[in-house]
């Protein structure tokens, strides 16, 4: 069962232990990557250069009736990553890698990097860079609330979708963040009343405002229809 978001907490899901968290991780990212070639195999007949085509506009076009998610990304993009004329990105919880090909592909000229703590989708979005011929992009297999793999500030923009709710601190994980980062950028699902194994936090207004002036010296965050809350911290 999921639980607001508090300070620096580490709760782990249900039936979870520390020794296995990073098992269940992995455990999960397969998962993932089966719903990702399920998806695939549905709606692309399986066709990788189809993919191609749509990973490359998803992030760049704009749907005449955005879902909130859509809407969430577009606010972040349009008045904070957009304007901090980033070169070099940082995707945490990467999956297999589809927000940095599509941003890769329209920013030539910056560094994307993944992150993810499964293996198997790390591998999985590696791989993809030599089939999409990507060369501004890598990914590396990591754990979002210990990053010292990264400088501090190495990154413009570090920015997570629908990963918060996942990890075992809110408040760490966003440290971390901002520690490798100059700005913080991502969503997560709000007021969320459903059990989903995977999900440790849930997230209200009232919450993230209490930990979000924890971390940051500026701050903002925005709800969408009711179903998702996106928020951006910098110095």
């Amino acid at each position: 069962m999921t639980k607001e978001i508090s300070n620096n907490d580490i709760v782990l899901p249900n039936g979870v232990t520390k020794e296995k968290y990073k098992k269940w991780l992995e455990l999960c990212g397969i998962g993932y990557l089966q719903e990702v070639f399920g998806w695939i195999e549905k709606n692309h007949n399986g066709d990788w250069a189809k993919v191609e085509t749509w990973l490359f506009s998803c992030f760049k076009d704009r749907s005449p009736q955005p879902d909130h998610d859509e809407k969430a990304w577009f606010w972040l993009w349009d008045n904070y990553m957009a304007k901090s004329q980033f070169k070099n990105f940082l995707d945490i919880g990467c999956n297999f890698g589809y927000l940095v090909f599509s941003l890769a592909r329209m920013h030539n000229n910056c560094q994307f990097q993944g992150l993810d703590a499964s293996q198997a989708l790390v591998g999985t979005a590696e791989g993809l860079t030599c089939k999409f011929d990507i060369n501004n992009a890598n990914f590396i297999h990591g754990d979002a609330l210990d990053m010292t793999m990264f400088k501090d500030k190495q990154f413009d923009i570090v920015f997570s979708k629908h990963v918060l709710e996942h990890l075992p601190s809110t408040y760490l994980a966003l440290k971390e963040q901002f520690r490798v980062g100059k700005m913080v950028a991502g969503f997560a699902p709000l007021n969320e009343s459903t059990d989903n194994a995977q999900h440790i936090f849930t997230f209200s207004e009232k919450s993230l405002s209490e930990v979000l002036p924890q971390v940051f010296k500026n701050y903002s965050f925005k709800t969408f229809d009711e179903k998702i809350i996106a928020y951006a911290g910098w110095e």
